[in-house]
């Protein structure tokens, strides 16, 4: 029986100086979240790292939320879409939680993907889920 290997496409955009992960190892999770969900399509992600003003704007002008956040996914297609991190924001976070701010990038991809997936967490048990889920991917062997 052989092995289908699906493919995972990854546009990368910076509009700030945002050096805390690099390509290769954005690529190496693409590939790992795409393994572990066992995904039958290609992954096709457009990530976009910006400043604190950007992300502010996109989630009111998106979410009717004048407020800075830490990502924002958009939809296309089928495992296809973009998701918008905030650098500021993922580094006062990574501080404010003492974690590694590499870490924190990986944990915002992550999510950002579990919810262009179609993950979502307005109610405590989904949240929950999906946070079990992320864990899993970020910290599991395979």
């Amino acid at each position: 029986m052989s092995k289908i290997r699906m493919q995972v496409n990854c546009h990368i955009t910076r509009k700030t100086d945002c050096r805390y992960i690099s390509e290769k190892e954005i690529k190496a999770l693409l590939r790992k979240i795409n393994k572990n969900l066992k995904l039958k399509d290609t992954l096709d992600v457009s990530l976009v790292f910006v400043g604190n003003a950007e992300i502010r704007k996109l989630n009111n002008k998106w979410r009717k939320k004048n407020k800075v956040t830490d990502v924002l996914s958009f939809p296309y297609e089928r495992n296809t879409g973009e998701v918008v991190i905030s650098c500021p924001q993922a580094v006062k976070q990574a501080k404010k939680l003492k974690v590694d701010v590499k870490n924190e990038f990986r944990r915002l991809i992550t999510h950002g993907i579990l919810h262009l997936i179609g993950y979502k967490h307005f109610y405590k048990k989904d949240k929950d889920k999906m946070e079990k889920l992320e864990n899993k991917i970020l910290y599991d062997k395979f």
